[in-house]
């Protein structure tokens, strides 16, 4: 897929497999349950400012980078 037409629930998932991490340590570092962490992977949940900066800040991404990939997911839908 296309880095452009990635959605949020993809770059997580992709992010999440290339550290090796399981979706409970994913859901701890960005300080939600592992259950609406499992739905924001499967772009079945949105994600509040703060999250969106908490996933801006664990992968060194910009705000602006983040809200591109939920407006991804919003279209995909």
């Amino acid at each position: 897929m296309s880095e452009n037409k990635k959605t949020l629930g993809q770059f997580l998932l992709d992010e999440r497999e290339k550290r090796g991490m399981t979706q409970e340590k994913m859901a701890e570092s960005l300080e939600m349950s592992r259950p609406d962490y499992c739905l924001v992977e499967k772009d079945k949940r949105p994600v509040g400012f703060d999250v969106q900066n908490r996933i801006a800040n664990l992968f060194n991404r910009s705000p602006a980078y983040i809200r591109r990939l939920i407006k991804n997911s919003k279209e995909r839908q």
